[in-house]
């Protein structure tokens, strides 16, 4: 994951599709670190833009 300044803030999605809300990017980037996952950018052109937490095997796999 990278892209522009730590301080833009983002939508978090969760693992299971909750909304967990707006965040700067470093909290977001934290939030996942803390559950041992990975942050993946999923609707990039999205105003804020979309995030969402989960493993990125699963993510790839296409089993979300």
């Amino acid at each position: 994951m990278d892209d522009g300044p730590n301080n833009d803030m983002v939508r978090v999605v969760g693992q299971d599709g909750e909304q967990l809300g707006i965040f700067p990017l470093t909290e977001a980037k934290k939030m996942a670190e803390t559950e041992k996952l990975d942050l993946i950018k999923i609707a990039p052109n999205a105003v804020p833009p979309v995030f969402r937490i989960c493993g990125f095997s699963k993510y790839r796999k296409g089993s979300i």
